[in-house]
């Protein structure tokens, strides 16, 4: 995940995109819609040799499973997520 400047990887530079959208339409909100709120969570995971590992809690040794939910489509079953509400905090 780690890089500087031109050099930073794919999760930096989408979080860092994300939460300027999210900072602009909160500071510029559009006339013709309803009030507007975000909520943003963050999960990592890791999926190797069909093993799927969560990154947030490296010293799980739980099997993590993969699910697919008839409406939403695939998710990682006890994944941990935590909330943030700042770049800095991914």
């Amino acid at each position: 995940m780690g890089g500087q400047g031109e050099e930073r990887g794919l999760i930096p530079r989408l979080c860092e995109n994300l939460f300027s959208s999210v900072a602009e339409r909160e500071l510029n909100p559009n006339p013709d819609e309803s009030a507007w709120t975000a909520k943003l969570e963050v999960s990592y995971m890791e999926i190797y040799l069909e093993k799927v590992r969560d990154l947030l809690s490296p010293n799980s040794t739980r099997q993590l499973r993969v699910r697919e939910h008839v409406s939403t489509g695939p998710y990682v079953e006890d994944l941990t997520s935590h909330a943030v509400s700042s770049f800095d905090m991914v």
